[in-house]
């Protein structure tokens, strides 16, 4: 999807690559979401923690858009780096139950997915309308926090089940 998409297409996208994200997650079924190894010692259940802490920054973006104010900072220290905030997501996700995680997951996507339905084609393409965006669109800055990043984490689950299963 270029970067010029409408937010039709951006809600397409989010919906499509979710579905495709949970019909993953029921192909894996529960019994197996806290299986290590699906990359490293991380789990499924860990990829859950993990994409619902990044996919909850587009959801304080929109809701700062929505309110007229700079998005409140992320949970994480500000000053680590991406390896650093990721291993910072697996501590403070690791000994929640598996149902609360997939809980938090699904409402943080349909927080996500109500609020871009809510945000304006002009809010969602502007490249000078939020300073806080450094120059880029919200419709620019969503995709590596949301269903890129499915895409990414799905192709490393398919090949743990490929193993599970040889």
């Amino acid at each position: 999807m270029s970067s010029e998409a409408t937010k039709i297409e951006l809600i397409e996208a989010l919906k499509k690559e979710r579905a495709r994200w949970e019909a993953l997650l029921a192909e894996v079924g529960e019994a197996r979401m806290e299986r290590g190894g699906v990359t490293g010692d991380w789990a499924v259940k860990d990829l859950i923690g993990h994409l619902t802490a990044w996919e909850s920054r587009p959801v304080a973006w929109f809701r700062a858009v929505r309110a007229g104010i700079a998005p409140e900072p992320p949970r994480w220290d500000r000053q680590l780096d991406e390896t650093q905030v990721n291993a910072w997501i697996f501590e403070s996700n690791r000994r929640r139950p598996l149902s609360e995680l997939l809980a938090e997951s699904r409402a943080t996507f349909e927080q996500l997915l109500n609020l871009v339905e809510a945000t304006s084609e002009e809010e969602l393409t502007s490249h000078d309308r939020f300073a806080w965006l450094n120059g880029s669109s919200l419709r620019e800055v969503i995709a590596g926090n949301t269903y890129e990043h499915y895409q990414e984490h799905a192709q490393q689950i398919r090949a743990w089940l490929a193993q599970q299963s040889a």
